[in-house]
């Protein structure tokens, strides 16, 4: 059998998530909503699928607020993907200028 996930993505995720800001050049600020502490790991990837970051550091993401240091990743889009415990992923992206 197949593993069912659920996902949403930015308009569906809105009231649970908030990226800020976009564009950005040196850092976002994450915000989740709704239950921080029921997040697992938060990971960043390029439009090409590449992970450049991975948080799965529980002290951070139970904040319900992140600020992340983009400074180095290349201009381009990135996605930021929020696997929850209960087995739903979230979905939103920021675009990064230099």
């Amino acid at each position: 059998f197949s593993r069912i996930i659920s996902l949403l993505r930015e308009s569906n995720a809105a009231g649970l998530l908030s990226v800020y800001p976009s564009p950005a050049t040196d850092a976002i600020w994450i915000n989740m909503n709704k239950n921080p502490n029921e997040i697992n790991e938060l990971t960043i990837y390029d439009e090409n699928g590449k992970q450049f970051q991975k948080i799965n550091d529980q002290s951070m993401l139970n904040t319900g607020k992140l600020k992340i240091s983009i400074a180095d990743l290349p201009a381009g889009v990135y996605f930021i993907q929020i696997q929850k415990q209960n087995g739903m992923t979230l979905l939103t992206k920021f675009v990064k200028t230099e």
